[in-house]
């Protein structure tokens, strides 16, 4: 255990090396893991893509996720918050 996060920060770190502003993702609502390391990573949640996956007989929703780097989300724009990591299921 513990490669992802590995793999991730190394990912981050590379981006950012190479002058990356944003690293955009996805990661599908009932993923609590993954939900959990891309928050610890500093990912905020952008917005849901509703019904994404039809999966063993119901919908999956699908969260867009970024990173930003350095100072680029705070110098370019006037929200700062992050948006709640919460879909209202239909």
């Amino acid at each position: 255990q513990g490669y992802g996060r590995l793999l991730m920060e190394y990912m981050i770190g590379e981006a950012r090396r190479l002058g990356f502003k944003k690293i955009w993702g996805g990661c599908f609502t009932d993923n609590e893991r993954a939900i959990q390391l891309y928050r610890r990573l500093g990912f905020v949640c952008e917005g849901c893509f509703l019904n994404e996956q039809f999966e063993n007989g119901c919908y999956r929703h699908l969260y867009s996720l970024a990173k930003y780097i350095g100072n680029y989300y705070n110098d370019n724009h006037t929200w700062s918050g992050n948006p709640k990591w919460h879909i209202e299921h239909y």
